[in-house]
């Protein structure tokens, strides 16, 4: 089973008390968002752990 989400603010905010994502991490509903992402077939064991461990490329 593959799950990708997409539209997630987080937990919370700074605190532990209820507080809102700050604005700059918020998903607001009149924003269009873009979502990608990269699937393709690993067939060597070491190849993928090796992969697991490298930082996601930023567009």
């Amino acid at each position: 089973m593959l799950r990708l989400n997409h539209r997630q603010m987080g937990v919370g905010g700074n605190d532990s008390w209820g507080q809102r994502p700050l604005d700059e991490y918020m998903l607001f509903a009149d924003r269009d968002c873009s979502y990608t992402y990269l699937l393709r077939p690993l067939s060597d064991v070491d190849e993928a752990m090796a992969l697991s461990r490298k930082p996601a490329a930023r567009p």
